[in-house]
């Protein structure tokens, strides 16, 4: 990770997983670079790594699939639908924890909704210890 600061390197999986798949992806591509395929039944790599798939899980040729929360689709990643309006649902939150979960969760969909952290400053500042519940229209 690039910042300001310096070059920044995660020694463990940050973020909820968000990375993971591309983490995923960089253990195949390193662990099964011979075979040149991501998944290969029965080699010898995949076993000697702990590295299974479920065939009843699995699925090919698609042009979109559901992915974690996305919709992966001709190398496009958009938010699934069905979490959009999971997020649209979400009743109003009346503590600080309730609202530290609904952050929570539209907070690993901040890439894709521009100017995310200006939209969510009035309810991150409810978060802050000295702050008094105030639900304001901007909130």
């Amino acid at each position: 990770m690039v910042m300001k600061y310096g070059a920044f390197e995660f020694l463990v999986m940050p973020f909820n997983l968000t990375n993971a798949p591309a983490t995923l992806s960089t253990l195949m591509n390193q662990n099964l670079d011979r075979a040149r395929r991501p998944f290969v039944a029965d080699s010898d790599e995949t076993h000697e790594h702990e590295l299974y798939a479920k065939v009843s899980k699995c699925l090919f040729a698609q042009e979109t699939i559901s992915f974690l929360g996305h919709i992966v689709e001709r190398g496009r990643i958009q938010m699934d639908p069905k979490k959009v309006h999971a997020i649209e649902e979400w009743r109003l939150p009346s503590n600080v924890h309730d609202l530290r979960s609904f952050l929570d969760l539209a907070n690993y969909y901040r890439y894709f909704v521009k100017g995310y952290s200006e939209i969510a400053q009035p309810l991150t500042d409810l978060l802050k210890k000295m702050e008094t519940w105030n639900w304001t229209p901007q909130c």
